[in-house]
């Protein structure tokens, strides 16, 4: 504690010396806010690089936290995994790569279709996380993921390969299992439930609303049914529990509240009626 002082002072000492130099160089006040702000920033920067958390996965997971009031449920065994993983979701929504970035502190590895990589609005999440583009008319480029994994890096992946647009699990490919079983990699399912009653889905909105993350060509958000069954032995197989829907069957599970309970930005934008409104409406059913 000591020596921290007898730095911070050390450091007090020397800013006042600088500043006074640079005043006596003729440097105006404002000049002197706007270089002690650069500096600020470059500092603060640079102690966020040397911080053992991500700065990104903490603030989508603040994101989420306040706008969704997502809740984490073993969280635990994703920690205690080994180091080759796999992280195996389910696809219900444009939001879940995002969840999935908040629940790891190192950046993890995102395998993405490339014809998804290429739209302009998924270019922004390319570039700040580690996204490695898939085509899969070319399957030696699973070799790249297969490397990835087993130089320590955490693989996201959605096994699905598709948002859902029923609800429920669809078709389970088997390219995580196979990416595990070359890599000698730990499969840790991870169920999301919530999000597919925001906008940002492909499920059928309320009437009047209209989604707000551009549709993909083929899929058609008014399709029904259910979806198709999955052998267990290939659900066993990509890792993923026979009962998607079963708490107890999933280690790691991801929920936002039901679609009844407000979030804060719906607080925010629904107000309570003020007392003259209330006495107005209480006046005109009158």
């Amino acid at each position: 504690m000591a020596a921290v002082n007898v730095l911070n002072a050390a450091f007090m000492t020397a800013s006042a010396l600088i500043v006074a130099l640079l005043q006596m160089a003729g440097m105006t006040t404002s000049q002197l806010f706007l270089a002690l702000g650069a500096c600020s920033l470059i500092v603060a920067v640079a102690i966020g690089r040397t911080m053992p958390a991500s700065a990104l996965a903490d603030t989508l997971s603040i994101i989420y936290r306040t706008l969704f009031r997502i809740e984490v449920h073993g969280l635990d065994n994703l920690n205690n995994a080994g180091p080759n993983l796999i992280i195996a979701l389910n696809h219900v929504s444009f939001l879940d790569a995002g969840l999935a970035l908040s629940l790891r502190n190192r950046k993890p590895v995102f395998a993405i279709d490339v014809g998804i990589a290429k739209r302009w609005w998924v270019r922004p999440f390319v570039k700040l996380t580690n996204a490695m583009p898939l085509d899969p008319l070319k399957p030696m480029a699973v070799r790249t993921l297969i490397e990835a994994v087993k130089a320590g890096n955490a693989l996201i992946i959605f096994p699905e390969g598709r948002i859902t647009v029923t609800g429920s699990l669809m078709k389970v490919y088997d390219g995580a299992a196979m990416i595990a079983d070359k890599s000698n990699a730990e499969v840790v399912p991870v169920r999301i439930e919530g999000l597919e009653q925001t906008p940002f889905s492909r499920l059928v909105q309320s009437p009047g609303t209209a989604p707000l993350v551009p549709q993909g060509e083929g899929h058609d958000p008014r399709a029904g049914g259910s979806s198709p069954s999955i052998p267990s032995s290939r659900a066993a197989s990509a890792g993923w529990p026979r009962a998607p829907r079963s708490t107890a069957s999933c280690p790691i599970s991801c929920s936002a509240p039901p679609s009844t309970d407000r979030t804060v930005v719906e607080a925010v934008i629904q107000r309570p009626p003020t007392p003259t409104a209330r006495a107005a409406s209480r006046s005109k059913t009158l």
